[in-house]
């Protein structure tokens, strides 16, 4: 039984040999055909990964705020931060004299709709039309506050201080409803400023319906003719909302 066993001669040892033969040429003739479809599948999802962007599609809401106290200023142009030992951390001030702040509103393609809502300071003493204290009878437009995107002008509207009315605008450019309203929330004195003049505090909310892939420019203007010590704007609690499919 044992030289039985430990014989490797016989009709098994031959069905073994032809059965591993066979396994190994089944294994080399598969590698050529996987091997092609594994290259082709491989540069199919190297060129869609090369190609695609990033982008939070699927999801109701997008939000994005700057928090002015950590000096983020990502996207913004002629953007400077002031920290005041009552108001906080806020951008600005900015004068009649210096333009627009701008920000790119980042959109992801397909959003429908995107609102942007911030604080919008008014400092010290706005005197909208005021034919005596603004610049209306020297061919300006008073004190007031412009917004424009990509450059145009969507809507202004004259400011006064301690006047708590309600602005609104609506323009339609490229297809893009762009429509912003204004409240004031606040209106108090600061120790140290002219007892007479307030600091208003406005909430402001834009919206763009149907917004341009990629999103679009906003810019902040304020028309004051005086220095920024007596009358000027600032920016805070900056956000921004985006919807999509």
């Amino acid at each position: 039984m044992k030289k039985f066993l430990l014989s490797e001669s016989g009709a098994v040892t031959v069905d073994w040999t032809i059965l591993a033969a066979s396994v190994v040429g089944l294994g080399v003739g598969t590698t050529a055909l996987v091997r092609s479809g594994t290259s082709a599948l491989g540069t199919d999802i190297n060129s869609a990964l090369t190609s695609a962007s990033v982008a939070p599609v699927g999801i109701a809401n997008m939000r994005t705020s700057f928090g002015f106290d950590e000096g983020d200023l990502l996207g913004w142009t002629g953007a400077r931060v002031t920290t005041h030992p009552v108001l906080g951390a806020f951008l600005g001030p900015y004068t009649g004299s210096e333009g627009p702040v701008t920000h790119r509103v980042v959109l992801p393609d397909g959003a429908t709709s995107a609102t942007v809502t911030f604080d919008l300071m008014l400092l010290d003493s706005w005197d909208s039309t005021n034919p005596v204290h603004s610049d209306i009878n020297r061919g300006g437009r008073g004190d007031g506050v412009a917004f424009t995107i990509n450059g145009t002008e969507v809507g202004f509207s004259a400011m006064q201080a301690n006047v708590s009315t309600a602005p609104t605008g609506t323009m339609v450019i490229g297809g893009t409803t762009y429509s912003y309203t204004m409240s004031q929330h606040s209106n108090t004195s600061i120790t140290g400023q002219p007892g007479h003049w307030h600091n208003s505090r406005w909430s402001v909310s834009l919206t763009a319906t149907n917004p341009p892939n990629g999103g679009f420019t906003l810019g902040i203007d304020g028309t004051t003719d005086q220095s920024g010590p007596d009358e000027s704007l600032g920016i805070d609690n900056y956000r921004i909302t985006a919807v999509v499919p």
